[in-house]
């Protein structure tokens, strides 16, 4: 049975402690900061050992998931520096911090891999980016792969590539949920109840996608497909075209990556 321990209990930590419990491959252990956040962390997961010590964490586990906030991780690099980790291996889920940066701040010969997975996780419908980093070998890729594999599929990348993974997938729901929030308030002005335009807009999206991801027709050739000549769909196209939202979209993104690659500086 692998050791498991997260340093950070939030909502991508809890997603994925969720999927593991599912297996008895793995004992899960949490050192959470924030003492609300750690009663609740204790309610949901009954039988998990949750506290406050991000030292005991690395020292009584096999793999440590780094899942605390970015901006947080120079302080548990800080704490855990004196800890031994050469037999220990770090999962790294932090937006933009690079490997290289976290083996500054650690040191000590530890092996570090770092992915990127999405809120999806939550049902286990996520995917994650996984990056081979700092002194891992193939193996600590294939064990960070099966233990992703909880929450969903999972997708291998170079490290250089992560930020862009973070600005598109890491990134991506919020786009969609923005998507839907848009097409919902389109439909307040259709004296249809609020109930039933939730209810269309989320089941258009959740069939489309499930439709694009079935079939083996290319995206656009998709869209085409209920694009019809003169008809209501081709105009709300045009002027999507015409406003460029394709353009705003891809700029959206760009911006989403540069910020990645602020948080990693």
């Amino acid at each position: 049975m692998i050791k498991i321990g997260f340093i950070g209990g939030g909502n991508m930590a809890g997603a994925m402690i969720k999927g593991l419990c599912k297996t008895k491959e793995y004992r899960v252990f949490i050192s959470e900061k924030k003492d609300e956040r750690r009663k609740i962390l204790r309610k949901l997961f009954k039988g998990i050992e949750v506290y406050n010590d991000n030292k005991r964490l690395v020292r009584e586990n096999d793999l440590i998931i780094l899942a605390c906030k970015p901006q947080d991780i120079k302080d548990v690099c800080t704490q855990i520096k004196n800890v031994n980790k050469k037999d220990k291996l770090f999962l790294s889920i932090l937006a933009g911090v690079t490997t290289a940066s976290i083996y500054n701040m650690m040191g000590d010969g530890c092996r570090i891999v770092r992915a990127m997975p999405n809120s999806p996780a939550l049902i286990g419908k996520g995917i994650t980016a996984l990056a081979k980093g700092v002194n891992a070998t193939h193996r600590d890729l294939n064990i960070s792969r099966k233990l992703m594999s909880s929450v969903g599929e999972v997708v291998i990348v170079g490290e250089e590539d992560i930020n862009w993974v973070t600005a598109i997938s890491g990134s991506g729901p919020a786009y969609c949920f923005y998507l839907m929030e848009s097409m919902i308030e389109a439909g307040k002005d259709s004296g249809i109840s609020q109930e039933i335009i939730r209810k269309l807009v989320l089941n258009t999206l959740s069939g489309a996608s499930e439709l694009a991801l079935r079939s083996d027709k290319d995206i656009i050739e998709l869209r085409q497909m209920v694009t019809s000549k003169r008809g209501t769909t081709e105009s709300a196209i045009k002027y999507f075209q015409r406003k460029r939202l394709k353009n705003i979209i891809k700029q959206g993104i760009k911006r989403a990556k540069k910020r990645a690659d602020e948080l990693g500086t």
